[in-house]
């Protein structure tokens, strides 16, 4: 069986320092301030840049050797990738954007999202096009707020905070968020509100936060059945059990 993780070669952070040493002993001579510490950043920022690289080459690679062991559809191989246009195009935009991103979590969903865009994806060819757009575009936040709306009621359970929310209290969605946020709507809300829009938009979702509803009916599930495959799609563990983004 292919291993893709062994194909990618090693990232060795000393030919950084090496080739950042060299460079920085040219402008020491600069007896300038503001150069020096612009080359110093530029070569720090390059030297970041290619980890990201390394360590998304290394994510995609899990996902494909999780894909092979899973045996889901016939075996995939080197050969397989450096054939397809499309893996090829998917792999290039998202590595930038995982170079790019600051999240931890996000580079994790470029990864998985890039090793199911190709021929050999479980998802229509229309769903990946949709999905490798949403990828980039949807924050922590958002991917949380996906989890969350596919059970509230258990989302809330499964941290300990449903005592709060019986089923006989009615209310509305927004209700119970101030409790997940430990804050009132006016800190988190319009970050909330903005990224329920978008996936509304989108068809992930189905939520309006404001509406007031009775008995349990405001604990209903909201993400729609095309947000639950795009959590499939980047490989995201059971919603229960997601943790909260920063917001505020």
């Amino acid at each position: 069986m292919t291993n893709f993780v062994e194909q990618v070669p090693a990232h060795d952070p000393d030919a950084d320092d090496d080739i950042a040493l060299a460079a920085t002993a040219l402008d020491a001579f600069i007896p300038v301030a503001g150069p020096v510490l612009a080359g110093l950043l530029e070569r720090n920022q390059r030297k970041r840049s290619a980890l990201a690289q390394h360590e998304f080459n290394l994510s995609v690679a899990r996902e494909l050797d999780k894909r092979n062991a899973s045996g889901d559809g016939p075996e995939l191989t080197v050969a397989d990738l450096i054939d397809s246009d499309e893996f090829n195009a998917t792999f290039e935009r998202l590595a930038r954007e995982a170079r790019e991103s600051s999240s931890r979590d996000k580079r994790r969903r470029l990864a998985a999202a890039t090793a199911k865009s190709g021929e050999w994806s479980q998802f229509s060819a229309s769903l990946r096009t949709q999905f490798a757009r949403l990828v980039v575009s949807l924050d922590d936040l958002s991917v949380f707020l996906l989890h969350y709306f596919m059970s509230p009621a258990a989302w809330l359970e499964a941290h300990g905070l449903q005592a709060s929310y019986p089923p006989q209290r009615g209310g509305s969605p927004e209700d119970p968020l101030v409790t997940v946020f430990g804050a009132a709507p006016t800190e988190w809300g319009a970050p909330v509100k903005q990224a329920i829009a978008d996936m509304n938009l989108a068809g992930l979702t189905d939520v309006d936060l404001e509406l007031g509803r009775e008995g349990d009916d405001y604990l209903q599930r909201g993400t729609t059945p095309k947000g639950e495959l795009f959590l499939q799609y980047i490989s995201e563990p059971y919603s229960k059990d997601a943790p909260i983004p920063l917001v505020i």
